[in-house]
């Protein structure tokens, strides 16, 4: 089984502090419920805030702090972005580090 440890506490490295996800077959969260809105109670968060760096609900962004941010995007779409950015941080590290670390 594929797992991604998340919730780490900022207070201790105990392993005991971190929560296990369990991941799908393509790396995805297998979650049960969707993630709702800790300020609109049981808003689903759909939407991603560029400027906050946040994950919001469709109140945030018409009623809430996020009303004025831009550009507010779909969660979907930031997932895909963040990624992709890990993907050709990690591809970079292969080719430039690797190679040094195998001469060890």
């Amino acid at each position: 089984d594929s797992h991604l440890v998340t919730h780490m506490s900022e207070k201790t490295s105990d392993a005991r502090a971190h929560l296990i996800q369990p991941l799908d077959s393509q790396g995805g969260f297998v979650c049960d419920e969707e993630p709702t809105c800790p300020t609109h109670a049981g808003e689903v968060l759909k939407y991603f805030c560029t400027k906050c760096d946040k994950a919001v609900c469709g109140d945030c962004t018409t009623l809430g702090d996020h009303r004025h941010h831009e550009p507010v995007i779909k969660l979907t779409e930031a997932l895909r972005n963040r990624q992709v950015t890990i993907t050709e941080k990690v591809d970079k590290l292969r080719q430039n580090k690797l190679p040094q670390l195998e001469k060890c």
